[in-house]
């Protein structure tokens, strides 16, 4: 099992109730598992993701969440 902090932004942070944006999250999810598995895994829908990063770097839904790293998932972004 892979164990990852992760780090919820903007209205993603009410999509579960007990979730304390100064500590984030500590998940654990199945070796080779992808973004978008951990994703659903947290109950969100793709679509109410904007861009997601690991470890500083931005990843697409296909990437690999990683043992001990820092997730850090943000809505999209709108504006005019």
């Amino acid at each position: 099992m892979a164990r990852v902090k992760v780090k919820l932004y903007g209205t993603l942070r009410k999509k579960i109730k007990s979730y304390d944006p100064a500590k984030g999250l500590d998940v654990e999810i199945r070796d080779g598992a992808s973004i978008a598995d951990l994703v659903a895994h947290l109950g969100i829908l793709e679509s109410k993701i904007g861009f997601v990063s690991v470890n500083g770097r931005i990843v697409t839904a296909t990437g690999a969440v990683e043992d001990g790293a820092v997730i850090k998932v943000f809505q999209p972004i709108f504006g005019g």
